[in-house]
């Protein structure tokens, strides 16, 4: 969750993601959509 505080993972963990129960708003703040923001929290470059 944004905000949350993180840390690496380790080689052998992973991560879990499922549907949410409710929906998920998102907001968009200077041109930057939600799949920009995503990457740039992941750290994922295009390729």
């Amino acid at each position: 969750m944004d905000g949350t505080p993180h840390r690496n993972l380790q080689p052998g963990e992973s991560v879990t993601v499922t549907a949410a129960r409710r929906p998920s708003l998102f907001v968009v703040f200077g041109g930057r959509d939600f799949h920009t923001v995503l990457r740039d929290k992941l750290g994922l470059w295009s390729r």
